[in-house]
């Protein structure tokens, strides 16, 4: 029972979205794409909004997205949101 503190320091020049994907790259070992992915999944995007909102055809979203599970360790996207709001990304 020995007390304890946390320091989040955060550069206020960038935007909460870079922060945000920043922490997930680095948790994660995800690429800047597959951050993004990763994080527009989280918030509540599905895989065809999220394919548009990138870029990608619905298929290359489909491959990075077991790209994403497999360095996560999971396998559904229920559990890939469940992981990502549970972790230290949400504070970005």
């Amino acid at each position: 029972q020995r007390a304890a503190a946390v320091l989040f320091i955060r550069d206020p020049e960038a935007s909460v979205a870079e922060t945000s994907q920043k922490i997930v790259q680095q948790l994660f070992g995800l690429t800047r794409i597959e951050a993004a992915m990763a994080l527009s999944l989280a918030n509540g995007s599905t895989i065809e909004e999220t394919a548009e909102n990138l870029g990608l055809k619905k298929n290359t979203a489909r491959t990075y997205l077991r790209f994403i599970f497999n360095k996560t360790g999971v396998t559904r996207q229920t559990m890939l949101v469940r992981k990502l709001l549970g972790s230290v990304a949400s504070l970005g």
